[in-house]
């Protein structure tokens, strides 16, 4: 059986690579505009029975810089 990840903006280009590159454990994809992590309630109920969580998640048109 497959470790199960939850990943925070996997649609996103880095969250991508990462799902094709760790083809070893199984993904759930919380991602905007279905899911905002800015959801708490909904964000922990969905990270519920996961191994780990790695967060990529950001809003980019706030918080990008340049």
């Amino acid at each position: 059986m497959k470790k199960k990840l939850f990943i925070t903006g996997a649609n996103g280009i880095i969250g991508t690579l990462l799902r094709e590159g760790l083809s070893e454990y199984s993904f759930t994809s919380f991602s905007y505009p279905e899911n905002d992590v800015c959801d708490y309630k909904k964000l922990v109920r969905a990270m519920c029975g996961h191994f780990a969580v790695i967060h990529l998640a950001w809003n980019t048109t706030k918080e990008n810089y340049g």
